[in-house]
């Protein structure tokens, strides 16, 4: 009889294990696929990610393709001659919209700061005094500023190390594309001479001015 239970329990134990390893085998599938739809819904969900940043970054670059882009294309000067004399210099800015659709809301300013040779403060500019509001800058349509005279006496003085100028000219418009953001360039620069600036310049000869990149206020956004 004890051989008999033996063979018994031994034959249950086997089944147990039999049937355990049974629902193993059962279940791995079942966790296969849990896995693989993870996976998928993961790979989906990156994909859609990714497609959607191929958009915003395309848009983004037909946005910057096609935008106004308008700046002040560097300064310039001459004298202003009277009965065959210097009488004064004129300065202003070349201003052009070089993007591919036009500008609106385009505004201006030019303005000279003089200060003693000795005096270190900083020339701090702000949109102020007379305003140029040209509207809207067609694409690669040039206009200029208005003017900043300055006298002969003051010319002068900077020729003899006495006086600095700073001069400074800013730009503001918008886009077609996006209306709500206002773009600006500023530049602002020191007025240097070459030679006396009570000497005519000669047809050919280059100009008696010189404009030289000064200070943080040459910014553009």
């Amino acid at each position: 009889m004890t051989g008999i239970r033996s063979n018994n329990k031994q034959e249950d134990t086997s089944r147990t294990k039999y049937e355990s390893n049974h629902k193993k085998k059962k279940t791995w599938p079942s966790r296969i696929q849990a896995i693989c739809a993870v996976l998928i819904v993961g790979i989906t969900g990156f994909y859609t990610y990714y497609a959607r940043q191929q958009v915003i970054e395309t848009r983004n670059a037909i946005y910057q393709a096609q935008r106004a882009f308008v700046f002040a294309k560097g300064l310039s000067g001459m004298a202003n001659v009277w009965n065959g004399k210097i009488r004064e210099y004129i300065l202003w800015a070349d201003i052009e919209n070089i993007g591919n659709t036009p500008a609106t809301d385009g505004r201006a300013w030019i303005s000279t700061k003089i200060l003693p040779i000795a005096d270190n403060r900083e020339p701090n500019f702000v949109p102020a005094g007379q305003e140029q509001s040209p509207g809207i800058l067609s694409p690669h349509s040039p206009v200029k500023s208005m003017f900043e005279v300055i006298p002969l006496a003051t010319m002068i003085e900077v020729w003899q190390h006495k006086t600095k100028i700073y001069v400074w000219t800013r730009v503001e418009y918008r886009d077609i594309f996006r209306p709500e953001i206002l773009h600006w360039h500023e530049q602002c620069a020191m007025v240097m001479l070459i030679r006396d600036p009570k000497t005519l310049v000669r047809r050919g000869e280059p100009s008696s001015l010189v404009f030289r990149s000064y200070g943080p206020q040459n910014t553009a956004g």
